[in-house]
């Protein structure tokens, strides 16, 4: 088994990354370790990684993030004693993502176990070549520009159950709420800042999951060495992260995301001639 520390800094770069693009992060944590010989099976470097990934996400949205807990606050206090009225789309937006919360949740307790389970190869190829088959589609539909406005609270339900099925390896949260969102004729950029922040609740509470993990499973694992790579860990993925929420913004404006659905594919393919070969 080979553990150096450039390993966790790969692996961490990868998970902050994939975290907030299509590309599903659970395959990239399962499939790096499988060809590299790492051992990636710690409480405590899930922890690291996932910290690192929200860090990022809170870096490049605090302002929002404020913005809508201040409003939320305003619209909380009665009519008669507000300084100013609140923003209502700030609101909608607090309410939407609190209908995704759930299921976040229960996606974040189910990753406790989901992480125990050996990858099958097999069925990871066939979720990626599907996923990727999802993200290509809705390019080539007709796009719409509806925002929290006109989203329904049904939709945010749905959205959070995407984030929670993603815990399943070779699923992506932000690959599927982008797909479905589209298909929805959501605002392709509105609809990015939707998915990113849903991702986000998934991940802190995914976050909560690890520490309870790593109280669970104790710590005969401990030694400097390791505290360390998951440190390097985490400060890769803050930085795999930032890249891919400036990458995302870009193509959302640019060109749209289906490059990441032939990656997919290749990643599919990949897994299957290993399944062949294993």
């Amino acid at each position: 088994m080979r553990d150096n520390l450039l390993m966790y800094i790969i692996y961490g770069f990868l998970t902050g990354f994939s975290e907030y693009t299509p590309l599903s992060a659970s395959a990239h944590q399962a499939l790096f370790p499988m060809l590299l010989d790492f051992n990636s099976n710690l409480p405590l470097l899930r922890f690291f990684v996932h910290v690192g990934a929200v860090g990022a996400l809170v870096c490049m949205y605090w302002q929002r993030v404020s913005h809508i807990y201040r409003e939320t606050k305003i619209f909380s206090v009665s009519p008669k004693l507000r300084k100013r009225p609140p923003d209502m789309n700030a609101v909608m937006e607090a309410r939407f993502l609190l209908m995704a919360f759930p299921a976040a949740v229960i996606g974040a307790i189910c990753s406790i176990f989901v992480g125990k389970i050996e990858t099958n190869l097999f069925m990871l190829a066939i979720i990626l070549i599907g996923g990727a088959a999802l993200i290509y589609l809705p390019d080539y539909i007709p796009g719409g520009n509806r925002t929290i406005k006109m989203m329904l609270p049904l939709e945010g339900m749905l959205f959070g159950l995407c984030a929670g099925v993603s815990i399943i390896p070779g699923v992506s949260a932000v690959g599927l709420i982008l797909a479905v969102g589209q298909l929805r004729k959501c605002d392709r950029s509105y609809l990015l800042d939707v998915a990113l922040l849903i991702s986000g609740l998934l991940l802190l509470t995914m976050v909560v999951a690890d520490v309870l993990a790593v109280l669970i499973g104790g710590f005969a694992w401990f030694s400097i060495r390791v505290v360390f790579g998951c440190l390097l860990a985490a400060v890769a993925s803050f930085g795999g992260g930032i890249s891919a929420i400036l990458m995302m913004r870009f193509l959302a404006v640019k060109t749209g995301f289906s490059a990441f659905a032939f990656y997919g594919w290749a990643l599919g393919l990949f897994s299957f001639i290993l399944y062949l070969m294993v």
